[in-house]
């Protein structure tokens, strides 16, 4: 057992259910808390072997077109067209690339990093925007889940020149905006302060949502003697 999805109120339930299967759990066993109440359960896990790994904000907007006003600092960069943002849509010949650069880039324990047959359905769905070298090595890249009323930013890393990500995100946001879209939503790590900047600049602000990651050690290093 790596993963555990908890969706009572009563939090003896999870304590038998925790005690009943302690033996099958091993170290990358992580336990994940959405609240507005940052501390939810926390001595209660505690207490039980787990410790907290990472504290992630949702920052969200209900305003996508804020990036196209004056009064964004995004307003600068020029979004790509259809064409363009047509051309950096991933295919499957890029799963394997993506799939090592994700983990190179992110945390697979805190980042939901999708295996190589769920990041094909990805990118068969056009989640995946991609931007190369002259050696093809992926330099750009954002991940998008869209729908008709929101736009979900599940990853994004830029190795390149700042207005290059930018450009895909604001041409795929002016598809998304024409299409009657307006909220944006994102996830952010608290200690992530380059990621917030990022996000601030299309008007993402934390609405109040954590999600909160712990992960299950018989000795924790915070226990040690």
């Amino acid at each position: 057992m790596q993963r555990i999805y908890f969706y009572t109120f009563d939090f003896l339930d999870f304590a038998d259910l925790f005690h009943t299967h302690t033996n099958t759990l091993n170290h990358n066993a992580t336990i994940e808390i959405t609240s507005k109440n940052l501390h939810l359960l926390e001595n209660d896990l505690f207490h039980l072997g787990f410790y907290t790994i990472a504290k992630q904000q949702r920052i969200s907007s209900n305003n996508a077109a804020f990036c196209f006003s004056k009064k964004s600092p995004a307003f600068s960069f020029v979004p790509m067209n259809d064409e363009e943002i047509e051309s950096c849509i991933a295919t499957e010949q890029d799963s394997k690339k993506i799939y090592t650069k994700l983990r190179e880039v992110f945390d697979s324990t805190t980042g939901h990093l999708q295996n190589i047959n769920e990041l094909k359905i990805s990118i068969h769905n056009k989640q995946f925007f991609i931007l190369k070298d002259s050696q093809s090595n992926i330099t750009s890249l954002l991940q998008a889940i869209i729908h008709p009323k929101s736009f979900y930013i599940n990853q994004i890393f830029n190795f390149s020149e700042p207005q290059h990500i930018h450009s895909i995100l604001k041409g795929a946001l002016a598809q998304y905006i024409r299409n009657g879209g307006k909220y944006l939503y994102a996830w952010v790590d608290e200690t992530n302060h380059a990621s917030q900047r990022f996000h601030e600049k299309y008007g993402l602000k934390h609405d109040g949502l954590w999600n909160i990651v712990y992960k299950f050690a018989k000795k924790p290093k915070l226990w040690a003697i």
